[in-house]
């Protein structure tokens, strides 16, 4: 017995060690897929000014607090995802695909990009955020006077969060999902929205 082991094992040998290398690898892609935390807040931008992602991912750990643990995981994590372009028509799409999914909590674009999308209702009703003390914002309204953006302009948590040029940028939370519902991610998304607006000159030296 043993010595036909040790025939199969010498004749087999390269197969065995090749099959234990596919179990390995299979393995190790397996344990990355599953250690993959989906975040309990996303934000989003599209436009055409550079975002420092890596800025975000320093000082995120303040509005992490903040957050519910939407997927109940146990942890509170916040991604950013940017997509910039040089025309306007390409940014426009990119942003209508954003909002179009529901996949994300926050939005941060400009202008005109908030202004080419059709379906204000996609985004939550921001007329709260504007009423903090005696500051004044700059806001975004739809055709029944509805506000739905605000202004993030020299607002320096956005800043510190990677938006370093906020010239023109315009903030806005995530209605209810496409099932009506407004979820602990979309509360997440309101809540940090008002908190970003709260806080313009926080770090204002």
């Amino acid at each position: 017995m043993r010595r036909a082991l040790r025939r199969f094992i010498r004749y087999y040998k390269w197969h065995l060690i090749f099959l234990s290398l596919i179990i390995v690898c299979l393995l190790f892609v397996y344990n990355n897929m599953t250690a993959q935390v989906s975040p309990d807040l996303t934000v989003s931008y599209a436009g055409t000014k550079y975002i420092n992602t890596q800025s975000f991912m320093d000082a995120k750990a303040e509005i992490e607090l903040l957050l519910k643990d939407a997927n109940g995981d146990g942890k509170k994590l916040a991604g950013v995802y940017a997509r910039t372009g040089d025309l306007q028509r390409d940014i426009d799409e990119v942003f209508a695909e954003m909002v179009d999914t529901g996949s994300y909590d926050i939005y941060i674009a400009d202008k005109k990009t908030f202004k080419n999308y059709k379906n204000k209702k996609a985004f939550a009703d921001s007329s709260s955020y504007i009423t903090f003390g005696e500051k004044k914002y700059d806001t975004l309204e739809d055709s029944s006077g509805r506000t739905y953006a605000v202004s993030i302009e020299n607002n320096t948590l956005a800043e510190r969060l990677g938006f370093v040029d906020t010239e023109g940028l315009y903030i806005a939370a995530s209605a209810a999902n496409k099932k009506g519902e407004i979820t602990d991610y979309k509360k997440n998304g309101r809540n940090i929205t008002g908190y970003i607006i709260e806080n313009k000159e926080k770090y204002k030296f």
